[in-house]
């Protein structure tokens, strides 16, 4: 009997998707439509920049129209270290080989004016400071977007053995903050 009644529930439901007569008077479509081909797309990008190496981080800027009137099509990416947050600001740097100097950006969350500052050597006061608009496609606004944002790992550096984050201060240049037990 319970055999009978749940082939008749059964029955009732692939029934009841079935046609009947009173939807056999309802129009019928020609032919569904044909499915949209499925692309492949890359995923969206979270951040800014475009390679990690590391603790470094390649970010690219379109080439300036001297550039473009001289056949260069490209530049070279500015590799960037993040320094971590100190007193609220991001900071990130970076070392510019031709001249050996380091130029730091430092923003706090929200970043609407950011501080560069450029070193001559790192352990002396910044020879140059200045504040601009941390503007969308600017370098450093890029930079600090994705630090603030938590894209990037902070720079760990090593020295005998001994692990090490870094700071950057106007006035007195770089700081080393040691990590672990000194001894």
């Amino acid at each position: 009997m319970k055999a009978m009644v749940c082939a008749a529930v059964l029955v009732g439901l692939v029934a009841g998707c079935s046609d009947s007569p009173k939807d056999s008077a309802k129009p019928v479509a020609s032919a569904p439509p044909t499915p949209e081909p499925i692309i492949a797309t890359p995923p969206s990008r979270t951040h800014n920049y475009a390679l990690r190496d590391g603790y470094e981080y390649g970010y690219e800027r379109p080439p300036s129209q001297e550039e473009i009137n001289k056949g260069q099509a490209t530049t070279a990416l500015s590799m960037v270290k993040y320094a971590g947050v100190s007193n609220g600001n991001h900071q990130a740097y970076m070392h510019d080989k031709a001249s050996n100097a380091v130029v730091v950006v430092e923003c706090a969350k929200p970043c609407e004016f950011m501080k560069v500052m450029i070193f001559a050597q790192p352990n002396g006061p910044a020879i140059s400071t200045d504040r601009m608009r941390a503007s969308p496609g600017v370098l450093g606004a890029m930079i600090i977007e994705d630090a603030i944002n938590g894209e990037l790992e902070q720079f760990i550096g090593e020295r005998d053995g001994r692990k090490y984050t870094v700071q950057f201060n106007e006035k007195s240049g770089l700081k080393l903050n040691w990590l672990g037990k000194q001894g």
